[in-house]
């Protein structure tokens, strides 16, 4: 039994390699593109390929605002007041793919030591773990 196992397994890398064989193909043309959002701090090169196959490269043409790329990838709170009190409310569904990549990054980036991080350092003193920014840092 556990030799089956052990194959399975090993057939199960072997298509990993295989397909990711096939991503950096199909990849090869947007490779400009894809370093660039890899040079961001806490993306690492899967989590660019990631970002870059659910977004596209026409992103600025589908979205004017980085707002409105927040509300379609998911990572926008939701909006719940009423006379003038904020109750507790879920983010939006989204993307789940760009979502995940997106997370995982920004968690990425909290333990790092660059300004980003930083900010999220203080921010979490304040409001705990897990709280959306009202306004991100300006990195320009």
């Amino acid at each position: 039994m556990i030799r089956d196992h052990w194959d399975h397994l090993v057939y199960l890398e072997k298509r990993i390699t295989e397909l990711e064989a096939r991503i950096e193909a199909k990849a090869e043309p947007y490779l400009e593109m894809i370093e660039q959002i890899d040079s961001i701090p806490g993306i690492e090169r899967t989590s660019a390929v990631t970002i870059f196959a659910e977004v596209g490269p026409h992103v600025a043409e589908m979205f004017p605002s980085d707002t409105q790329f927040a509300s379609w990838a998911g990572v926008c709170p939701g909006n719940n007041e009423s006379a003038g009190k904020r109750k507790k409310s879920k983010t939006m569904q989204g993307n789940k793919h760009l979502k995940g990549a997106l997370c995982q990054a920004a968690w990425a980036n909290s333990r790092s030591s660059n300004r980003i991080g930083q900010f999220f350092r203080r921010i979490r003193k304040r409001r705990g773990d897990k709280k959306k920014q009202t306004s991100p840092p300006r990195i320009c």
